[in-house]
């Protein structure tokens, strides 16, 4: 189990902190010690939750003596894990109810290629974008190029850089064919072959390189992937899938809730843009 992502919870029938127990014995160290130390000792880490914070009464004590737990690498597998603990029933504790809904993920983003560059073409995209009418500002004029760019580069690299490791053996098993057949006629197609798998070769290299230097920490050891879990479990706490709205109503969903919060601040802030007047000299002379 220790390689792979798990939970447990459930009534453990002992509190692990002074504070979950009002009225009855009062809690003292021994009771919480034994409990403590199996947790720490398989790494177990409490989920974060919304509800009753007590989870078992009698009517006359309570405590809070059931608890979701979960290990190091849980985050590996799930996103977000949302634990909710309910309004107490027909029986003494209170149910824990786990969900998994799906983060909101990030618009991809655009990277460019190194090999791009060597291509032929690229210089003549780049002058026939450098024609058009830029903005005066050098930061905006380099904004307004990229932003022409990101097409073509799209469509180069569909076009001639597609699947480029599958063609680097292509060029390979081609080139490997023809020097076992190779004829003093058929030398300057032989070279012909020899350069375009180098060609395609040096653009894979260079693919590799960089997705290298970007996704390292994807293909590292299990250290490293414990590592990307905590990354990911980081990510997971700084989000907001329930919130409270202005009638007191809970709302729950990461869209919910961003519509609550985008909805606050343009009445709080407005939708349109304020004019600044100009600043008076005299004033501030």
């Amino acid at each position: 189990m220790g390689d792979s992502a798990w939970c447990v919870l459930g009534d453990f029938n002992s509190v692990l902190h002074h504070r979950d127990r009002i009225v009855g014995v009062a809690i003292n160290d021994g009771e919480i010690r034994e409990y403590a130390e199996c947790l720490h000792h398989y790494g177990l880490q409490e989920f974060q939750y919304i509800g009753a914070f007590f989870t078992w009464t009698n009517k006359t004590i309570w405590s809070r003596i059931d608890r979701a737990f979960y290990n190091g690498i849980w985050h590996d597998t799930f996103d977000y894990t949302h634990v909710h603990y309910m309004n107490q029933g027909l029986s003494d504790h209170t149910p824990i109810v786990l969900d998994f809904p799906s983060c909101p993920k990030p618009k991809p983003s655009f990277m460019f290629c190194d090999m791009w560059a060597k291509d032929a073409k690229f210089k003549n995209m780049i002058k026939e974008i450098m024609e058009y009418h830029l903005p005066v500002s050098r930061l905006k004029a380099l904004q307004t190029v990229l932003n022409k760019l990101r097409k073509p580069l799209q469509l180069l690299n569909k076009k001639k850089f597609a699947d480029i490791y599958n063609k680097q053996v292509k060029a390979r098993n081609e080139l490997l064919c023809k020097r076992c057949t190779i004829k003093t006629q058929v030398m300057k197609n032989s070279y012909r072959k020899r350069q375009h798998y180098v060609d395609i070769n040096n653009s894979a290299l260079s693919l590799i390189k960089q997705e290298s230097k970007a996704k390292w920490i994807a293909y590292g050891d299990e250290c490293l992937r414990f590592f990307m879990a905590k990354i990911k479990q980081r990510k997971a706490m700084n989000s907001i899938y329930t919130l409270r709205d202005c009638n007191d109503h809970w709302i729950e969903g990461f869209d919910a809730v961003t519509e609550i919060m985008t909805t606050y601040y343009q009445d709080l802030l407005g939708i349109k843009d304020q004019h600044k007047t100009k600043v008076d000299q005299q004033v501030i002379n």
